[in-house]
């Protein structure tokens, strides 16, 4: 009994020994059979809010007080409640502004989820020009899979054989868009006519 239970763990190593050394092979040595796909590399394109990035925009003939005034009608025109997105503030120097996104959708086994985010500007000022730094997180609702949080908006738009995923594609497009709005909302805000250029 005890040399058959012997001979049986011998020839089950010795099969897993030699099943390991063809897996060895077949993973570092290219077989010319294949497609020339597994021959490239990865093309999986990931896409993430650099926090780190500074921009800063240029407004000629303005003081940082009538720039400051000018994000602050951005603001109002941008937000539904702007009193509500800005998370601090003084007056000529910085503002910073916490408030809603574009949703991010994935796909997942054939289903699509929708997740809320949140963006953050923060806006320094000095005469002439303003300087911000944007930062995104996406709100991950708690399931029974996982605990849920804020995580930083990452935006996947090709898979790994290159293809496209047209769904993150437009998300990110629909981030850019908001986001120059915005920009674009502070360089046009008129200091004379005020929110309403109709009255």
């Amino acid at each position: 009994m005890r040399n058959t239970i012997l001979t049986i763990v011998v020839v089950a190593l010795t099969l897993g020994m030699n099943a390991q050394e063809v897996a060895k092979d077949s993973v570092y040595n290219v077989d010319v059979t294949r497609p020339s796909i597994y021959k490239q590399p990865k093309k999986q394109v990931i896409r993430v809010i650099d926090t780190e990035r500074k921009n800063v925009v240029e407004v000629p003939n303005k003081t940082a007080e009538e720039i400051y005034t000018m994000v602050e009608m951005a603001i109002a025109k941008h937000w539904n409640n702007p009193d509500e997105v800005i998370d601090g503030k003084s007056e000529g120097r910085y503002i910073k502004i916490k408030g809603g996104a574009t949703n991010v959708h994935f796909s997942f086994l054939g289903s699509t989820m929708a997740y809320s985010t949140t963006v953050t500007y923060m806006i320094q000022f000095k005469d002439g020009k303003f300087m911000y730094t944007i930062s995104s997180v996406t709100r991950i609702p708690p399931s029974q899979y996982e605990v849920g949080g804020n995580v930083p908006t990452i935006f996947k738009t090709h898979k790994k054989n290159g293809k496209p995923i047209k769904l993150a594609i437009n998300d990110l497009k629909s981030f850019n868009e908001l986001h120059n709005l915005f920009i674009n909302q502070i360089l046009e805000s008129d200091l004379e006519r005020g929110l309403d250029s109709e009255w």
